[in-house]
């Protein structure tokens, strides 16, 4: 339990700093110049320069290229491919095989802008492994949005490309802790997909928590928009 709290603890001050990453972004670019004149080895650590920052997360999420990401869209696809291989990036492991797609059908009825359809997509996940593969933290954000409505492209920058962006985050600081010292459980990272469709989605990414972990004790954390907390037991 005392290490659940430290985690969480951890997780709290990723999420504060990431909010704040924006307006101290000059005095960081500071820093980090005087530190590269004091320190090389200490530079490279803390290196992260091959992995997109925040605001880059953002911005690539929300780029025409994406389309909105509405789910069963080609953006969509292109956003998880660009997530898991960050992940990869990262060294997460992959959850499902070698793979960080999760796939699953999903549904949407007919709308003004959209056909019925239903296909298989795909949820991202990796993560870090701990001492006990018996238990896991759950941290996840969804990735999809609204994708293109009159002609107009929802970008989904609060929802949830920031969710997103900080999930990204959190995983890059917790594995990098986690080189040095292993957590006690498994840290699961989810960028689950569908989120906007049916109005009943979280129910379906709860449940799909639950089957994606297959474990006695889990403890989920979402990040972004309309995030939650909830423990699977």
């Amino acid at each position: 339990m005392k290490s659940i709290l430290k985690l969480s603890v951890i997780i709290a001050i990723v999420i504060t700093i990431s909010s704040c990453s924006f307006i101290k972004k000059t005095e960081k670019l500071a820093e980090y110049k005087i530190q590269s004149t004091v320190n090389k080895q200490e530079v490279q650590q803390t290196n992260f320069s091959k992995y997109p920052t925040i605001e880059e997360t953002i911005n690539k999420l929300c780029s025409d290229e994406f389309e909105g990401r509405r789910t069963f869209s080609k953006g969509n696809e292109q956003a998880g491919e660009y997530i898991a291989d960050i992940f990869k990036n990262i060294g997460l492991e992959p959850m499902s095989g070698e793979s960080y797609f999760q796939k699953y059908t999903q549904s949407e009825p007919a709308s003004k802008d959209y056909a019925a359809i239903s296909k298989e997509v795909s949820n991202i996940v990796g993560y870090i492994k701990g001492k006990d593969s018996g238990k896991a933290v759950v941290i996840s954000a969804h990735f999809d949005s609204l994708g293109i409505k009159e002609g107009n492209i929802n970008r989904g920058a609060l929802d949830n490309a920031s969710g997103v962006a900080a999930l990204i985050e959190i995983a890059k600081k917790l594995k990098e802790i986690s080189t040095g010292k292993p957590f006690e459980s498994n840290i699961i990272f989810c960028a689950f997909n569908g989120e906007e469709q049916l109005l009943v989605n979280q129910v379906h990414i709860r449940v799909q928590v639950v089957q994606l972990c297959s474990l006695n004790n889990a403890i989920y954390c979402s990040t972004g928009y309309c995030s939650s907390l909830c423990v699977a037991e």
